[in-house]
């Protein structure tokens, strides 16, 4: 979806009608603003842009960056998600041979 509507812009449309000698319609046209302006174009170019400089490693940093050997990198001790915890541990219990596969997992807050 183009930025600008995302934030906001209301497409625009313009129909024009066309009428016979006696009065009755004949037909009409509607043309609508592009989708797309110059300016979303532009910020998606430089999005495909960002995302093709990143480490294909998976680290989300820039490869111009993880690539110099000058630059000392540190990986901090994990959090721990309970929400997915609980998720892995219920799926866990599915993944056996006698268990049909199919089934859809979900977690929620317990009221």
């Amino acid at each position: 979806m183009p930025r600008s509507i995302l934030l906001g812009r209301q497409r625009k449309s313009v129909t024009t009608y066309e009428y016979d000698e006696n009065g009755r319609l004949v037909r009409s046209v509607t043309v609508h603003d592009p989708e797309w302006t110059e300016e979303d174009y532009g910020w998606a170019a430089a999005e495909e842009s960002n995302r093709a400089a990143l480490c294909p490693g998976g680290c989300g940093h820039p490869l111009e960056e993880t690539i110099d050997p000058d630059i000392e990198w540190e990986a901090p001790l994990p959090v721990v998600c309970f929400a997915c915890r609980t998720l892995a541990k219920r799926q866990a219990e599915y993944q056996r041979p006698d268990v049909e596969p199919g089934h859809l997992f979900h977690v929620q807050r317990k009221r």
